[in-house]
């Protein structure tokens, strides 16, 4: 614990070699506990020592569904292998080992997305949604599936729908919903939208721009 708590630390300092080499010894030693792991394997990933990245995922293959972080390392490394075919595989095996976690459903919509799998990836949408129908992210989720898919009516019913159901503050709401009326061309509403978000918060360097 130890040298998993020190390699910690050398990260947060930016001593990322350093911090590698520590979470390697401390592993070594018998460490074994899942957020370890993924620590060491973000930083690896980070580090881009991409042989190393694929000998600890592979050391972690029976775990690797639970935990949603190394998922999507995984599945990540996958797609920039350009094996985007396990990169889905890897993302349903998430969702039927936690079949009740919003963002298990969340990501593998996204990887059905990316690889033009479009039912599907609504369904993982919906599901999302069904279980978080106030969490912004699983809204947003399916608002993507409807513009990447030329649904625009389905995507400003959606964006509609957030407005009214996502878990937001009156500002951050004004600004996603700017946001989203940009991406379907709606220019008048996008306006309105970004004005309120600068009125209420006009130190906003983003709504600003």
């Amino acid at each position: 614990m130890a040298h998993s708590l020190r390699a910690t630390i050398l990260k947060q300092r930016g001593q990322f070699d350093e911090a590698a080499n520590t979470f390697a010894h401390a592993i070594q030693l018998g460490e074994r506990r899942l957020p370890v792991f993924e620590q060491f394997i973000a930083l690896l990933d980070h580090l881009k020592r991409n042989a190393d990245v694929e000998r600890y995922l592979s050391q972690l293959e029976r775990s690797m569904p639970y935990s949603q972080h190394l998922t999507e390392i995984a599945t990540n490394y996958e797609m920039r292998r350009e094996h985007p075919a396990q990169a889905v595989v890897l993302a349903r095996l998430a969702v039927a080992k936690r079949p009740e976690d919003t963002n298990s459903h969340l990501w593998l919509g996204r990887m059905l997305l990316i690889t033009n799998q479009f039912s599907e990836a609504e369904a993982e949408f919906q599901k999302a949604l069904e279980l978080a129908p106030t969490d912004v992210r699983a809204w947003n989720g399916l608002f993507t599936y409807y513009l990447r898919t030329g649904q625009r009516d389905q995507a400003r019913l959606t964006l509609e729908q957030l407005g009214k159901q996502a878990d937001l503050t009156p500002t951050d709401r004004s600004f996603v919903m700017a946001q989203g009326y940009e991406l379907i061309g709606d220019w008048k509403n996008a306006v309105d939208k970004y004005e309120a978000t600068t009125k209420a918060a006009p130190d906003r360097a983003d709504a600003q721009i």
